[in-house]
């Protein structure tokens, strides 16, 4: 019975109350039970309980493509910009120079300059294109893990199932008697 109390804490953590049909939403990677946010231990023991270990490891692929989803937006948005400020710079250098320069050097100085700008302007629209190339992917792939994980949850849902929690005293064999913590 000791042992049942001091592992109380870890079996609370891993707690899913009950629910109903329609009580369950989808909170970022995470289920809502009634507006209570689940941990994560306890996000997949609902789906283990609830649809087997499928369902759990469906789950934490579609977390994933989220996850990764969510990166790939951002990262790749960001060096989008890099990428257009990157070129915009030079092409502004450019036409500056141009200004400055053709008045001094002549034709084949300008030409040289665009030369450089040229070279420059052509790895900052490289980058550009690979950054909007990551961010569209991650797009595509951050909305299809949602609307998964939408999904799963609406199938929980209009499953639904109660869950209750309860310890038995019971024979284990003909001489011996045992302790069962259900939930």
């Amino acid at each position: 019975m000791l042992l049942l109390f001091a592992a109380a804490p870890a079996l609370r953590a891993q707690y899913v109350p009950d629910w109903e049909p329609g009580d369950l939403q989808k909170k970022g990677t995470r289920i809502a039970v009634r507006g209570e946010k689940l941990d994560k231990a306890s996000t997949y023991q609902l789906l283990d309980n609830t649809c087997g270990e499928e369902m759990s490891a469906k789950w934490r692929h579609d977390t994933h493509m989220r996850n990764w989803g969510i990166g790939l937006t951002a990262g790749g948005f960001a060096l989008s910009a890099v990428g257009l400020g990157y070129g915009g710079v030079y092409i502004l250098a450019g036409i500056i120079g141009t200004i400055i320069v053709a008045p001094l050097g002549g034709q084949e100085a300008v030409d040289d300059l665009w030369k450089e700008v040229g070279k420059e302007t052509a790895l900052g629209s490289t980058l550009s294109c690979v950054g909007l190339a990551a961010g569209i992917t991650g797009i595509v792939l951050w909305a299809t893990g949602n609307r998964q994980m939408k999904k799963t949850v609406k199938y929980l849902n209009e499953a639904g199932r109660t869950q209750e929690a309860e310890i038995v005293l019971g024979p284990v064999a003909a001489d011996r008697m045992g302790i069962a913590y259900r939930f």
